[in-house]
């Protein structure tokens, strides 16, 4: 592999960034992108934990969609700066540029070794668990190893199985941008199609049995925990809308950033939500509040009941599908973080190489990969994942107050984007009116969980600061260099 930095030759008809990246990326692909990073198993297994907490129907639509205006904030947000800095790396990027080369450091460091290293362990393993529900195969321990008083490590084939699908992506981003999107594509394509069908003839015989009726909402209400039900619910809500910032990350390999970036973040998000609410809503006619609280597979459970039990087996392989999809856009957007450090010289330096040829950040995909598939055989990294969210609540107010910190700078130098006309003004307003919503629910939402989640929030930050003494290295061997 060599480092790409030599501007493409007069007969090359792509177009290469600064860093050497391919501009490939369409506002087609852009959109079903931010669908597809978002659109994974969740919207089929969070609902019943919600009404768990809240036992209202209307709550549960209603924290639906407020998390939906909440990651629509964030992702306006985001989308201004990555037209301001359109450039590969995107939160990091933009963390950096604000705050300084520190704050960028440690978004970056619990991003590669827990946040996308344990979301795809997670997702992977997802695929493999509903893959052996559908062709009815048990799971079984193929090494077991006595710890002592600490118990009994398994490996099961399961977790072994969980490295095909990270392995054949990954293989798949080596070979270029442009092919993992066209698989990423054809996935979201499949996936929505599947959900629009799957929503359509169920609202449908539901309608047909005189069950579609507004009055069905809460016909009989359970008992609420107050508050803390409502941050418990709120936290579900929001991880399920994680992945709205993977179209940032990949800004250096689009066509036009400054015009498709903000076009894809409204339209895939707005997709997103509403599958989000009328696949919540498909379930509050369909099942009973006591029947949907607590149930970890309640998108099967509606299909059961709606369609007869033979169809669960088909929602069931679609889920598979859709576990897959979300899978394979969240292993392209995580390597090109990594290769903006690596450029910066803050992590591994080869990662911030490129294939000479695919013009894509090979080494961080196979890290990436190597790294997700220990976690596989961990089987216990979901606790270290738990508790880092809580700290990426303190990222992404970070980057709201990003967003100001760079409008006054460049006000200032006179380099921000735009012409100051009252159209581009009032623009600014309204996304600098939902920063500020965006920036204060988190901090709302963080401080929520230094009350009712102390431990795993404390543990969280501490975790976030063990990277303290790799970051002091890699600043002292910048230093010796005179970088």
């Amino acid at each position: 592999m060599k480092s790409i930095r030599k501007k493409p030759s007069a007969n090359c008809p792509e177009k290469i960034s600064a860093s050497g990246l391919v501009r490939k990326i369409s506002l087609f692909d852009a959109t079903l992108f931010v669908m597809g990073s978002v659109l994974g198993s969740g919207i089929f297994m969070t609902t019943g934990h919600m009404m768990s907490y809240l036992g209202s129907e209307k709550l549960m639509l209603l924290t639906w969609l407020f998390g939906g205006v909440f990651t629509m904030a964030g992702g306006l947000c985001l989308a201004e700066l990555g037209i301001r800095f359109p450039q590969a790396g995107g939160p990091y990027v933009y963390l950096r540029e604000a705050y300084g080369e520190w704050a960028g450091f440690f978004f970056g460091w619990i991003f590669f070794w827990i946040i996308e290293g344990g979301g795809i362990a997670a997702l992977s393993a997802g695929f493999i668990s509903h893959f052996l529900s559908l062709i009815n195969l048990e799971d079984w321990a193929l090494l077991c190893f006595s710890l002592g008083k600490i118990g009994v490590l398994k490996i099961m084939v399961s977790q072994l199985m969980a490295f095909l699908p990270i392995l054949l992506l990954s293989a798949v981003n080596h070979f270029g941008i442009k092919l993992a999107v066209v698989i990423q594509n054809f996935s979201m394509v499949v996936r929505g199609a599947l959900l629009v069908t799957f929503l359509s003839i169920g609202f449908f015989r539901l309608r047909q049995e005189g069950l579609l009726s507004m009055a069905n909402i809460d016909s009989a209400p359970l008992r609420s925990g107050g508050f803390e039900a409502i941050f418990l619910a709120m936290l579900a809500a929001l991880w399920t809308y994680d992945g709205w910032y993977a179209a940032n990350c990949t800004a250096e390999e689009m066509k036009k950033p400054e015009r498709d970036l903000p076009r894809a973040v409204i339209l895939g998000l707005s997709g997103i939500i509403l599958v989000y609410l009328t696949t919540n809503l498909f379930y509050a006619q369909a099942l009973k509040g006591s029947e949907m609280a607590g149930r970890e597979r309640i998108g099967e459970l509606a299909a059961s009941v709606v369609f007869g039990p033979r169809v669960s087996v088909w929602m069931t392989a679609g889920i598979a599908f859709t576990i897959f999809g979300c899978l394979s856009a969240t292993i392209i957007y995580g390597p090109r973080v990594y290769f903006a450090m690596a450029r910066d010289r803050l992590f591994f330096e080869g990662l911030g190489k490129l294939h000479a040829r695919t013009r894509v950040p090979a080494r961080a995909i196979w890290i990436q990969a190597g790294w997700a598939s220990l976690l596989c055989l961990a089987g216990r990294f979901q606790a270290l994942y738990e508790y880092v969210v809580f700290s990426l609540l303190l990222f992404f107010a970070g980057l709201g107050g990003a967003l100001f910190i760079t409008r006054r700078r460049q006000a200032t130098s006179g380099k921000g984007p735009g012409d100051g006309t009252k159209g581009k003004r009032l623009k600014d307003s309204i996304t600098g009116g939902l920063t500020v919503f965006f920036v204060l629910t988190c901090m709302v939402i963080y401080t929520s969980s230094l009350v009712w989640k102390t431990k795993e929030t404390i543990l969280g930050m501490v975790i976030v600061l063990s990277g303290w003494p790799a970051y002091i290295y890699w600043r002292k061997k910048k230093k010796i260099r005179g970088i």
